[in-house]
């Protein structure tokens, strides 16, 4: 697994004892405010979800994945901290597509179309595997848009981009424990990796 943090500040919002105390909280998602719509961006529809309070963070779902694939208890844990855009990447869940001719430049732009619509000047970006590689090139053509860059399970290049350790490939495919202690256990490893 590849993560990489420009500003680690995210860590000591980890790390707080609120944080902390909040996350074992399973406050219901009903109690914070949602909004789900669809937005006209480039050539396509969006299907988006707004959620939670506090600075913006962008969700960028990796391939084939929509943003109902995001995992339950992360979403709700950071929208407890962060107002939470997620959305549908071309093709994908409800968002339209224009043909099969996809980019990670143009799936870029469709991310700060949608952030430009919604009137978001700046986020924090998150990008998991494919998404991380449109969190990236977001954060190398318009870096001011870009607070802190969080990326997981993504490459910088398909031939000379790093590669998950085994340990946590290991991880990833271990089914024999039980689910909870599988997410915990995950979780723990995307954000407290020991690169940092």
């Amino acid at each position: 697994m590849v993560i990489i943090v420009i500003d680690n500040s995210w860590k000591r919002t980890l790390l707080h004892p609120e944080f902390k105390k909040t996350a074992r909280r399973r406050s219901a998602l009903s109690d914070i405010a949602e909004m789900m719509a669809t937005v006209k961006v480039n050539d396509i529809e969006i299907d988006y979800e707004l959620r939670g309070q506090g600075f913006f963070l962008v969700m960028i779902m990796g391939f084939a994945g929509n943003m109902q694939w995001w995992p339950p208890a992360l979403v709700e844990t950071l929208a407890n901290h962060y107002r939470l855009l997620l959305f549908d990447n071309r093709g994908t869940g409800k968002t339209t597509s224009n043909g099969w001719c996809y980019s990670i430049q143009l799936m870029a732009k469709d991310t700060l179309g949608l952030m430009d619509a919604l009137g978001i000047q700046q986020a924090h970006i998150l990008g998991v595997s494919m998404g991380g590689m449109i969190a990236q090139e977001i954060a190398l053509n318009d870096p001011e848009r870009v607070r802190q860059l969080v990326l997981g399970f993504t490459a910088c290049g398909f031939w000379s981009g790093a590669t998950m350790s085994p340990n946590l490939v290991n991880l990833w495919l271990d089914y024999s424990t039980r689910a909870e202690v599988r997410k915990r256990r995950f979780l723990t490893n995307l954000f407290f990796h020991e690169l940092f």
